[in-house]
């Protein structure tokens, strides 16, 4: 007697379908999961356990992730369709079809037929006793409605009957999962976006004007646009309709249900019932072509926003210099500050200059030049905002009577400086200087380094896409999230200078964690170690493990804490220089001396030679300035 095999989990589903896709083996598919299922980092497999992990990058790990959450929705669903049908009578065809679906269309179109019964008038109809007329009209008989009328069951006439038998077919052939799968193929490829005014209007407002004549196949909508629709709709301008030829859908219908050779009074019929199906399928199908719709201009709409994120993020910084901050406008008082190498505020004042009174202009230009006297500023940060050629120009012509002592003008973005200005950050960081002051502190900070003062402002504010209030916001937040945590690793993070957002993206540690680690540095002043750091009660082993590689000390006890070696490779690093005869800090940086490392011979060591290789890579790297390498950030 064969014993009962329990079904497969739907955990070892998902790896195997994931494993099929991604042509990877089974047991890394499992293996990264499960890692990523324990709550390690992305980007700290990728970089530090990438034997674990067979070497994919952080990309492949991030896709790989989502990949497994939608698999993992798709086989819950597929698992609770299969238990509503359990008690039902289904052909093991309709179980091998549910089986085989890729995507959760599929799976409904197939549960269609299946679902719970509702009042409909399909379902009335055979309620009424109607259902052996409608299947003797689909079998090829032109029959008789006269013996179905009956008063008291509300058949009143032989017409209500036909109308009643019609309505039954409509609805089966609604159902049925082909149809709409072929319904929902021409809609995606031949289905035609048009506008019209919403309902009680009669013309569409001005400000939507250029849609008033809107036409577009559906499949050739660029993202954008979709967007832009979608959200006009949602504000109640316009209405968007879905023109299509139905001619596949009724020929789907014919090849379905119909008899062969029906008589041409028995074709008419069941023409008329394969209309009111379209009619019955339209608002659903057309839904679920739009919401397909939705989800590529969602992805492609929040791909645009994540690179420019990164390209903002990674802007090459210009280091520690003391730098003179101007917030432009063009007209009123503009905000001017000052910061030392640290961003840290040295003076501050709001001038006009552009006035009606020539003795404010003048006292203007003779602020400026005492700042830049006084405090020898190399570099002004000018926002490029409106009013910004105005500005340059007048402070050309302030710095024309200082010559070589004029300092550098650089334009910087000044995206969502004023939510910092006004936000809780700005408030916290710089409470004693006014509004308009922190934004022209923060453009200061941006030139020397704009991803710790960037990653202070909700990624959101930044202003990454003009849609990106129209887009799935769960998702938009998702993947400016895992867009910030990677740039902050990617670069790595001086312990001794980040500001808490900054830390808290580092992999392993969170807000309150970085909080913490921001006090003890207030407190007791900067960390020397990063053996320091792992000896703080606050910090758990787990964190220290995954933060340890990301987190840089400048000038401290250990030249290996300034690199982007992982703190466990250490002893992997002695040994090397070891053998090399030099001591671990000359090795750094020094190409010739790694670029003739046998990683094999290292193996016997219990080292394995991806971690040699990957250590060879970040100890050529020169970790002499805290600046980050410009090449590095593009």
């Amino acid at each position: 007697m064969q014993e009962n095999v329990p079904p497969p989990s739907l955990e070892s589903v998902v790896v195997k379908t994931l494993s099929e896709r991604t042509q990877l083996d089974a047991s890394l598919v499992a293996r990264a999961l499960a890692l990523l299922d324990e709550g390690w980092a992305i980007p700290y497999l990728a970089r530090y356990r990438r034997e674990d992990v067979g070497g994919l990058d952080e990309d492949a790990l991030w896709n790989l992730r989502l990949e497994a959450q939608q698999l993992l929705e798709l086989e819950r669903r597929r698992e609770f369709i299969l238990q509503a049908v359990a008690e039902r009578e289904v052909s093991e065809k309709f179980k091998r079809r549910i089986q085989r679906c890729r995507t959760r269309t599929e799976l409904e179109y197939l549960y269609e037929p299946y679902r719970p019964p509702r009042k409909t008038p399909g379902s009335l109809a055979k309620e009424r006793g109607l259902e052996p007329l409608a299947d003797a009209w689909l079998g090829g008989e032109a029959a008789d409605a006269a013996p179905y009328v009956d008063a008291a069951k509300g058949v009143a006439t032989p017409e209500d009957a036909m109308l009643g038998a019609r309505e039954i077919l409509a609805e089966r052939f609604a159902v049925d999962p082909d149809v709409r799968a072929a319904m929902l193929r021409t809609v995606e490829k031949e289905g035609v976006l048009r506008t019209a005014p919403p309902p009680g209007q009669a013309e569409i407002p001005s400000r939507y004007g250029q849609m008033r004549t809107y036409e577009e196949r559906l499949a050739r909508v660029p993202s954008h646009r979709f967007l832009a629709l979608r959200r006009a709709e949602k504000e109640g301008a316009v209405t968007v309709r879905v023109e299509f030829p139905d001619a596949k859908v009724l020929a789907m219908v014919a090849q379905r249900f119909y008899p062969k050779e029906p008589a041409e009074e028995v074709k008419a019929f069941l023409d008329l019932a394969a209309g009111d199906a379209v009619r019955l399928m339209r608002p659903a199908v057309f839904e679920d072509a739009l919401h397909r719709a939705k989800d590529r201009a969602d992805a492609e709409a929040i791909g645009v926003f994540c690179k420019n994120l990164r390209d903002l993020l990674l802007y090459p910084p210009a280091g520690p210099h003391r730098v003179l901050g101007i917030d432009p406008a063009p007209r009123g008082q503009i905000p001017v500050a000052c910061v030392d190498e640290r961003g840290q505020p040295l003076d501050h004042d709001r001038l006009r200059f552009f006035d009606k009174d020539p003795e404010r202009v003048a006292a203007a230009r003779e602020r400026i030049v005492q700042l830049v006297r006084t405090h020898a500023p190399q570099i002004v940060a000018l926002g490029n905002g409106a009013g910004r050629r105005e500005c340059e120009g007048f402070l050309r012509a302030c710095f024309e009577e200082l010559g070589d002592e004029a300092p550098v003008i650089l334009v910087v973005n000044e995206t969502a400086v004023g939510s910092y200005g006004g936000g809780p950050v700005g408030r916290s960081e710089l409470p004693v200087l006014p509004v308009p002051v922190r934004a022209a502190v923060s453009l200061a900070r941006r030139v020397m380094d704009p991803l710790p003062e960037l990653v202070k402002v909700d990624p959101k504010q930044i202003g990454v896409g003009q849609y990106q209030n129209d887009v799935d916001p769960q998702r938009l937040r998702r993947a400016l999230d895992e867009t910030v945590e990677h740039c902050v690793n990617l670069v790595g993070v001086d312990l001794n200078r980040a500001p808490v957002q900054q830390l808290a993206a580092v992999c392993g540690l969170n807000t309150s964690l970085a909080r913490s680690l921001v006090e003890q540095r207030e407190k007791h002043g900067p960390y020397r170690s990063l053996q320091h750091l792992r000896e703080l009660p606050f910090v758990p082993d787990r964190a220290f493990e995954q933060a340890g590689g990301f987190l840089r000390i400048h000038g401290g006890e250990d030249a290996l804490d300034a690199t982007g070696l992982h703190p466990s490779h250490a002893p992997l690093v002695r040994l090397i220089a070891g053998r090399c005869g030099v001591e671990p800090g000359a090795l750094i940086g020094n190409t010739d001396l790694l670029a003739g490392l046998d990683v094999e011979a290292f193996q016997a060591e219990g080292f394995g030679p991806v971690a040699v290789a990957s250590i060879r890579v970040r100890a050529s790297r020169s970790p002499a300035t805290p600046r980050r390498c410009a090449t590095l950030r593009n």
